[in-house]
């Protein structure tokens, strides 16, 4: 059973909302809907953010790995400065691998013999190589290798790495 109210010549029931209520809840709705969006919308931009340190940190790590497992194995280092090193592997039937570092384009690149450079990372910003050289019976080893490097533009981390090479011949 409804009851109804004559007010100022208008019928009113008590079953129902107002205009003035039903906007009240919209714009709760949207102040609502408004707020969460703006919390997703930093999540998805950190989360972004993550994901780009990760992948440089990923790429840094992978050129770490790649340049320790070839050093290890050279025989005769041919060059070596602070951009880049050139060495003979007796892998893979005996290749000569040359790493070599460009600022300008912020690349390291790699090839074998007489080869096309392939990009091996990008991005780089800093990257140096220090090596101890040891000469035995006229040809040039590697005793160790210190490399620093760093990956990404405002990146501020930057990994120095010092491989332990046991590359030397067996006497």
């Amino acid at each position: 059973m409804m009851i109804r109210r004559y007010t100022a010549g208008r019928i009113r029931s008590r079953a129902g909302l107002t205009y003035t209520e039903i906007l009240i809840c919209l714009i709760l709705i949207a102040l609502l809907a408004g707020a969460i969006g703006a919390a997703l919308y930093q999540a998805h931009e950190r989360t972004g953010r993550v994901h780009v340190r990760l992948t440089r940190q990923q790429n840094r790590m992978e050129l770490v790995r790649l340049l320790a497992d070839e050093l290890r194995f050279a025989t005769q280092i041919n060059a070596l400065d602070s951009t880049g090193i050139t060495f003979f592997s007796p892998r893979d039937g005996g290749v000569t691998i040359s790493y070599a570092y460009d600022d300008g384009a912020q690349t390291v690149s790699r090839s074998e013999g007489y080869g096309i450079p392939e990009t091996v990372a990008e991005n780089v910003t800093v990257f140096s190589l220090e090596a101890e050289t040891v000469s035995l019976q006229g040809t040039n080893y590697l005793e160790g290798v210190r490399l620093t490097l760093k990956i990404g533009p405002g990146s501020s981390q930057q990994v120095e790495q010092y491989l332990e090479l046991m590359n030397l011949p067996e006497m």
